[in-house]
């Protein structure tokens, strides 16, 4: 399968994502329900350390077993590798343009506010 190295790496880091996640709140769980001092602090901080590495390996290997996920990833790569992005004389003309066209739109839009305010304060006798 072509991209496979790219499809572990997206896996594994898919996997490690779901440890830190799950480190987290399971942390918060054991001390949310004070498993400690019910179940023991030895017994705590293996549920606490191992459920989290039990949940990132099945993550990985799930993701890596199953292979709609592996065709899909490796599709994505695929296209990624054709992408054709811009150059520098297109990024920085590109950007000029967007910082022109957000100065004179905020020109048009607070001279339009403006003379609606002033319209308006004429209309309902407002003197400023």
């Amino acid at each position: 399968m072509k991209n496979s190295k790219a499809v572990n790496i997206m896996f594994f880091a898919a996997g490690v994502l779901l440890w830190f996640l799950a480190f987290h709140y399971v942390g918060q769980w054991v001390g949310y329900f004070q498993l400690a001092r019910r179940i023991g602090a030895e017994s705590a901080d293996g549920i606490k350390l191992g459920l989290p590495i039990v949940v990132g390996l099945a993550t990985f290997i799930i993701l890596r077993t199953n292979t709609k996920a592996t065709h899909f990833v490796s599709d994505c790569m695929d296209e990624l590798f054709r992408v054709v992005f811009p150059g520098s004389r297109e990024v920085k003309v590109g950007t000029l343009w967007v910082i022109i066209l957000v100065i004179l739109a905020g020109i048009f839009f607070g001279g339009l506010d403006w003379t609606v305010t002033k319209v308006v304060k004429t209309i309902i006798g407002i003197k400023s």
